[in-house]
């Protein structure tokens, strides 16, 4: 390796490191301000988000598992807390009894509404709000390329799933981009 690709190498680990260093600071924040301006956690919003987002507000517990983002296991215990607080209800399949579907509240509606603008704020204030104004569309390019390549890669074993400082200098490829997760624009405007 000649000089200057180990000082490409080093600024490439050092992005790395910056980058899960900067995610897991930014979910802690994000996920403080989301509980102190709503009562309900990231994990929470993505769901309601996700039936939001569905036709009719309503999806199959598996597609849900699917479709969430911040939250990694757990469904069925986060969905009966939303459940018991009102912000969510099961229907079984007219057609299939085995089937059971998530379906969004009018309570979930609303709390929703109030959680996009805390999120929405909080992702402008301490993502948007940093980058230069010749820098969005390179970092877009970028967080969608890395998005990409993660698509490929392995799932983590269970012992894996929690980001280690092991593996800030490593190839792990279970990155969980930051999404904004942008909100139907009716949901805002209501």
């Amino acid at each position: 390796m000649t000089g200057q690709e180990g000082r490409d190498e080093d600024v490439r680990l050092r992005a790395w490191t910056d980058f899960v260093l900067s995610y897991n600071r930014l979910m802690a924040v994000l996920e403080r301000e989301m509980r102190d301006g709503t009562g309900i956690t990231l994990s929470q919003y993505d769901v309601l988000l996700r039936l939001a987002e569905a036709p009719g507000g309503r999806l199959k517990m598996s597609e849900l598992a699917q479709a969430i983002v911040y939250s990694t296991g757990g469904l069925t215990r986060l969905f009966e807390r939303m459940r018991r607080a009102g912000l969510v209800r099961r229907e079984t399949s007219e057609h299939d009894r085995r089937v059971i579907y998530a379906v969004l509240t009018d309570d979930g509606t609303e709390r929703l509404r109030a959680a996009s603008a805390v999120h929405l704020a909080g992702v402008r204030r301490h993502f948007a709000a940093q980058l230069a104004d010749d820098e969005p569309g390179v970092v877009a390019a970028f967080l969608g390329r890395l998005h990409e390549s993660t698509l490929t890669c392995e799932p983590p074993s269970s012992s894996e799933h929690r980001l280690h400082p092991s593996f800030l200098r490593s190839s792990y490829c279970d990155l969980n981009p930051v999404p904004c997760l942008q909100p139907p624009q009716d949901l805002l405007d209501g």
